[in-house]
């Protein structure tokens, strides 16, 4: 069972990419929990200490989520990350924070499926239904 988490301070967008990673899951006959929480805040506050893949949005008010990213990876390092933005120029420091990928919004199945295979394939699951 995986257990992805998504952390987007927009519910719109949240709930986009909930629907992406469940149709995902659904055509690859993957079994998974999707918790969305509604911000950096709201996620590193859950008191949710495990999770296999992490979306989470670039721009966010309050913590943003480079913000929320370095936190995390002060206890957790083998979690894996997946920003989420509105700007293909925004600069990030993804070897620092070990980032896996970056897929821009509005999200898609096709670039969702595309951060997907990356996350199995590095844990060690198989590739894509969707092409």
């Amino acid at each position: 069972m995986l257990l992805i988490s998504i952390v987007d301070d927009t519910p719109k967008d949240g709930a986009a990419l909930k629907r992406c990673v469940q149709e995902y899951c659904k055509r690859n006959d993957l079994p998974a929990i999707i918790r969305v929480f509604r911000g950096g805040m709201d996620f590193l506050n859950s008191g949710v200490d495990y999770h296999d893949i992490i979306f989470i949005d670039v721009q966010m008010k309050t913590i943003d989520g480079l913000e929320t990213a370095r936190k995390l990876r002060m206890s957790d390092q083998e979690t894996i990350l997946i920003f989420v933005t509105e700007s293909a120029q925004f600069e990030m420091k993804q070897d620092e924070l070990d980032i896996l990928d970056t897929i821009l919004k509005p999200v898609s199945l096709a670039s969702v499926a595309c951060a997907m295979d990356k996350a199995l394939k590095r844990l060690g699951g198989s590739g894509s239904a969707v092409s």
